[in-house]
């Protein structure tokens, strides 16, 4: 199916579940990405002086200038989507079933 065709039969709730779980669940370049930051962060802070306060990996994540700025949107919002919870629901109602 051509991707404007899925999107414009998506529903906002498909999408923002989608979005959501790609977040959780990260996959192609964006984990490829996310498996560089830890490695890189872990040879600096082993290079590190002991005193020193160290690194995250999320000082060497990749973003677009979208992904910041949606993030910043979201952190700000008084009524933000719990992902975690939402999902943790879903699995559980997925294990029921089973």
């Amino acid at each position: 199916m051509p991707i404007g065709v899925l999107v414009q039969s998506m529903t906002q709730w498909e999408l923002t579940h989608w979005l959501a779980l790609q977040d959780l669940y990260p996959s192609g370049e964006k984990r490829a990405d996310m498996r560089m930051a830890i490695q890189t962060a872990a040879l600096v802070n082993i290079h590190l002086p002991k005193k020193s306060k160290g690194v995250k990996p999320e000082d060497y994540m990749v973003q677009t200038m979208l992904e910041k700025e949606a993030a910043k949107k979201l952190r700000g919002s008084s009524s933000g989507f719990d992902k975690k919870a939402f999902f943790a629901r879903i699995e559980s109602i997925a294990v029921k079933s089973t």
